[in-house]
């Protein structure tokens, strides 16, 4: 059977499914069909076979004359993922709140951020943490006594946890703790797992004046064509409650989980009065005797309701929910003849928000947001990238058809034979190299490093760079290239004080999950938004939306320009030079500098004509960022101006909080560079030393051999110097990594301004240098990093 479900998920993968949709889909079939619902096995295969699980179908009645008008589950899930990339702004409740920074009042306080690192529990403040609370436990438990309470929730879904401090005593959700022991308890929840610590929201009754226990407003947001986003649907999902009262003993021991979904109230009895009554009428009186007490337990069974709402005027009536009958449709009053009707607060407040929203971050096409009802307002709880797909209310008919023009556009795109053969090449090449790493390397490495490993090595072999053969195989057995013996200076007593290529690869990634800030240029835009001076202006982002392509404006483009691709020519007509980057590359790929003088205009120099421009900017297999070109410091322009120099320069953080600078280096453009700096291109680097700024010791990779460079073979300028604004560069990259405390292990490329510094680019995981060397701080670190590695794979010694 195991084989069987390999292969279905393999041929769904084909089809365009990841892979986590595809055993979605396949649990939900086995599901279904092991569920004794009522349903007859003929009637549940039809509902599999057009896409829906057999609830769906009955619940909506779908037949083969309406099945055209619903959008299957089965097709939902191959669409996902709807935005891209970009989907990571939705997926983590840091990153969304650090992203949407401008709309801070709607979201809920997030105060520390709390996971393990190298076996240390690690808690970070963040952006709403009030002055005077430090980052650790005294200042998470201060905070908790000021508050009262606080939510302790995970960093996506909904899924939270009540910290309290009520009356001197300390309680994780209604389990009371000593202080010592609740810290104990959050080491264990947070060893493994990464939580936040937030606002407690209080939420109000419904318009109603209905009291439940959650009151949900999900907003289903889309933005088809990136310039106009808009509610697509809406509806209150409402926990109502259903009480059945049980008599239990005073002492009955309650689970944990029991008192989370239990009321208990103690209520007090008497005997009757007539029982008490003795001869001739009297009452008979027993001072001595204490009211009779018993625990009454409230079992609460809980249904969900939703409750479509209006989109016009946010009002709704009545509400759907589902029970072992189907879907029971519409209910006008919960159980106890309370009325399900009303109308949500701050609607036309909601709409605008909504819209501000979405013309902030446009390259989101859909989300939902959950909306909690608060008593001075609302607040935005919870963003998801991918909507549930909601099985009780279903898609509305605009909702449906917008989602079934995605499925057509998607089915489209994987019907070319060449696509599935590059998919299945993908699928093959992935597979392949999986299954070597687990065969020959240690626990925990990656199986595209390990092919990285593979084919350097092999290039390496095959290089003419001077060392012999034997002493070659020496270096690969210890995990080197063999550049790096004469580079370092590496021997048989000595190699294990340096890090290896082969230990570099392994331990990547340092950083944890929230690399992906760094994953691509625009979203370091939003994360480090406090100090954008340190940032190029981002004005376009061309990209395809929906089989057009779209000029979407970004946060920093003038109000003289609009967003039609003419526009890209105004602006740097006003501005003189802008930079192209394509949406995803390294290393200079796709990199185009457009410029504009004397009437002409210029692509890398070469004088291009607007037509051409255009065709690059709107091809519809390109997308590009334009940002502001860096106008380099007149001292660096002065040794190369035909690309903007930069220099790396490496940070780490050992204890999770203080930043040390490990290595440096300059690196210049040449002309066989083009309009970049890549030292793998023909490019220089020069050696900085870290206290004063001084660059010098040039050189250059010349047919597999480095040589010394003393002067810019381009424009005979000496390579050495002092970098200007050299003490404001080092607290800027100070700043930026207390912005981005999770991150400990960075590569910055810095071109240096006239007044400061612009960051083209910040690594998540900066490459091996090839040229210049990792300094002793940094190779201490790194080899640090392996032996806590090593530690959490429980190895000894990394093969090689």
């Amino acid at each position: 059977m195991k084989i069987v479900r390999k292969s279905k998920v393999y041929k769904m993968r084909i089809e365009g499914f990841t892979r986590k949709r595809a055993r979605r889909w396949l649990r939900a079939v086995r599901m279904d069909n092991a569920y004794d619902n009522g349903i007859s096995q003929k009637d549940k295969n039809w509902a599999h076979q057009h896409g829906f699980t057999s609830s769906i179908v009955r619940r909506y009645g779908i037949n083969d004359s309406n099945v055209d008008q619903f959008i299957s589950l089965y097709d939902y899930l191959y669409l996902y993922p709807i935005n891209d990339i970009f989907r990571k702004w939705l997926k983590d409740r840091v990153t969304t709140r650090s992203v949407l920074k401008p709309f801070h009042d709607y979201l809920p306080k997030q105060y520390f951020h709390m996971y393990f690192r190298d076996g240390e529990p690690m808690i970070i403040r963040l952006l709403d943490c009030p002055e005077g609370y430090s980052d650790d436990y005294d200042g998470l438990l201060q905070l908790l006594r000021d508050k009262g309470r606080l939510a302790f929730a995970r960093t996506s879904g909904c899924t939270q946890d009540v910290l309290k401090y009520e009356d001197g005593k300390y309680f994780f959700n209604d389990e009371e703790f000593s202080e010592k022991d609740l810290v104990a308890y959050i080491n264990e929840i947070i060893n493994g797992r990464i939580r936040v610590v937030m606002e407690y929201l209080e939420e109000d009754l419904l318009p109603s004046g209905m009291e439940v226990n959650s009151n949900v407003l999900r907003l289903i947001v889309y933005n088809k064509y990136a310039d106009n986003p808009k509610i697509g649907q809406a509806y209150f999902k409402i926990l109502g409650p259903n009480e059945v009262d049980e008599v239990i003993e005073e002492d009955d021991d309650l689970s944990e989980f029991e008192r989370r979904i239990r009321k208990i109230r103690v209520v007090e009895k008497t005997e009757d009065p007539d029982e008490k009554q003795g001869k001739g009428g009297k009452t008979a009186s027993n001072d001595s005797e204490e009211p009779q007490t018993e625990i009454v337990e409230t079992v609460i069974e809980y249904h969900n309701y939703y409750a479509p709402v209006n989109l016009e005027d946010g009002t709704f009536d009545g509400a759907n929910y589902v029970n072992d009958d189907g879907l029971i449709d519409i209910v006008h009053e919960d159980q106890y003849g309370r009325e399900i009707k009303g109308q949500i607060p701050h609607w036309d407040e909601m709409n605008e928000l909504i819209e501000k929203i979405g013309k902030f971050i446009p390259q989101i096409e859909i989300m939902s947001i959950d909306v909690i009802i608060t008593p001075d307002g609302f607040k935005l709880l919870d963003f998801t990238d991918h909507p549930l797909y909601p099985q009780s209310v279903g898609f509305n008919k605009e909702m449906t058809e917008y989602l079934q023009m995605k499925v057509a556009q998607k089915r489209a795109e994987f019907v070319s034979k060449d696509v599935k053969k590059e998919t299945i090449g993908k699928r093959v090449n992935n597979s392949f190299w999986s299954r070597m790493a687990k065969t020959f390397s240690p626990p925990g490495m990656r199986p595209l490093i390990y092919k990285w490993w593979y084919i350097t090595v092999q290039d390496d072999l095959l290089s003419k760079n001077g060392i012999p053969l034997h002493k070659k195989l020496w270096a690969y057995r210890r995990g080197f290239l063999s550049y790096r013996i004469p580079q370092y200076g590496i021997t048989e007593k000595n190699y294990k004080q340096f890090i290896s290529d082969y230990d570099y690869r392994y331990i990547r990634h340092i950083n944890n999950k929230y690399r992906i800030w760094l994953e691509d240029k625009l979203t370091v835009k939003y994360i480090c938004s406090d100090y954008g001076q340190f940032f190029p202006a981002y004005y376009y982002h061309f990209s395809v939306r929906n089989g057009e392509k779209r000029v979407i404006p970004l946060m920093d483009l003038p109000d003289y320009c609009d967003n039609t691709p003419e526009s890209v020519l105004t602006l740097v007509q006003h501005v003189g030079q802008l930079a192209c980057k394509p949406q995803r590359g390294s290393q200079g790929q796709g990199f185009y500098k457009l410029s504009y003088h004397d009437g002409k205009y210029f692509l890398n120099h070469e004088e291009a004509t607007p037509e051409q421009i255009l065709e690059i900017l709107t091809d519809e297999h390109s997308q590009y960022f334009v940002t502001e070109y860096i106008q380099q410091h007149h001292d660096i322009d002065k040794i190369y101006s035909g690309a903007v120099n930069t220099m790396r320069i490496i940070t780490f953080m050992k204890d999770g909080k203080t930043q040390e600078i490990g290595n440096a280096y300059m690196r210049f453009g040449s002309q066989k560079t083009g309009a970049v700096d890549n030292m793998g291109a023909g490019g220089m680097f020069a050696q900085i030393d870290m206290d004063t700024g001084r660059f010098h010791n040039g050189k250059i990779i010349t047919e597999n051999s480095i040589l010394p460079c003393a002067n810019h073979p381009d424009t005979g300028e000496p390579i050495e110097g002092y970098i200007p604004n050299w003490d404001l560069i080092k607290q800027g990259l100070k700043d930026l990594n207390a912005c981005m405390p999770q991150l400990e292990y960075l590569g910055f490329d810095v071109a240096v301004t006239e007044d400061g510094m612009k960051l083209p680019e910040i690594n998540r995981a900066p490459g091996y240098p090839k040229i210049e060397t990792f300094n002793r701080p940094t190779i201490d670190y790194l080899l640090y990093k392996l032996e806590k590695k090593m530690e959490k794979q429980n190895i000894t010694k990394t093969k090689k």
